[in-house]
């Protein structure tokens, strides 16, 4: 009986593996779909849905929002596994060593970028060190790095896989990013300002770039999602320096996304809203680039195998 059972298993999985293959951008684009719905629905019920709640910002992290995401980030590499695209969707490839320079200089300059957030906002009186404090520190890092597994498992590996499999990796590196951005859509839903909801699309699509090209060149997704984390995480203590800055009464606040208020900022400000606008797009673009050259490179049983 039991052996009955999981034959009838393994020709039902089967199945839903031959079916996905078969129309992979379908898939992908019902997995958003479902899971824009499951993200977006509790605030539906409330009265701040849709750019009501003005405490919700680009620079907000719940984390109430943690047991929600370990659903979603353990639902996603779920998925992945169902379909059988955990190596094809590079969660368990093996990673290519030689591009390891491209998610550390990422990384460093996001922390370069936190860095001077905070020699700003201490200069103003900020008491940088209370306020690092208030932060629960076990629970935040545990929560950017789910948020960080679901995105990329979902973006750079779900979202990226369907289309490069239809497309090829560069038609499939514009598209995903394109969606990664629009995702974002979700956060007007859920209480955010729309005008800052379309700063922070534009900002999370060029974005994508670079985590494809870290994913592409890595040949792995593991690297993105660190660097994803780090990026979120000094993303919310930089809001969290800003609002100490205006409690203290400061005319100024710095941001480290490009979605900032502009107006008369410090111009070390500028610089950093400059940085981080302009930086992802290209350094993703380069590091794509690099994969690419890679890739074309004859690998060493190939040429093993002309002699």
């Amino acid at each position: 009986m039991a052996l009955t059972v999981r034959l009838m298993w393994s020709a039902k999985l089967k199945h839903l593996r031959l079916w996905v293959a078969d129309r992979s951008i379908l898939f992908v684009l019902l997995l958003l779909a479902i899971y824009f719905a499951i993200i977006s629905s509790p605030a539906l019920f409330s009265g701040n849905a849709f750019g009501g709640d003005v405490s919700h910002t680009f620079q907000t992290i719940d984390l109430s929002q943690l047991r929600p995401e370990y659903f979603l980030s353990g639902s996603i590499v779920v998925v992945l596994l169902l379909i059988g695209w955990s190596k094809s969707a590079r969660l368990t490839s093996t990673p290519h060593w030689s591009g390891v320079w491209a998610p550390v200089i990422y990384a460093l300059f996001t922390l370069v970028l936190l860095g001077v957030a905070i020699k700003i906002n201490s200069t103003k009186g900020v008491d940088v060190v209370s306020v690092l404090k208030t932060v629960p520190w076990g629970s935040f890092i545990l929560l950017v790095l789910l948020i960080g597994l679901f995105e990329e498992c979902l973006f750079r590996g779900a979202v990226f896989h369907g289309f490069e499999l239809n497309y090829g990796p560069l038609v499939a590196a514009l598209v995903s990013s394109v969606l990664f951005g629009a995702m974002h859509f979700i956060n007007w839903v859920t209480g955010e300002a729309l005008g800052s909801t379309f700063d922070q699309i534009i900002q999370a699509g060029m974005s994508g770039l670079l985590y494809v090209g870290i994913t592409l060149r890595m040949n792995s997704i593991w690297f993105g999602v660190v660097t994803h984390a780090i990026w979120d995480g000094v993303i919310n203590i930089s809001g969290k320096l800003d609002a100490a800055a205006i409690v203290l009464g400061s005319e100024e606040t710095v941001t480290i996304e490009a979605s900032s208020t502009g107006d008369a900022a410090a111009a070390s400000a500028g610089i950093i809203s400059l940085l981080v606008k302009y930086f992802q797009p290209l350094f993703g673009v380069f590091v794509l680039w690099s994969w690419w050259r890679q890739s074309k490179r004859p690998t060493a049983t190939a040429q093993t195998f002309e002699k």
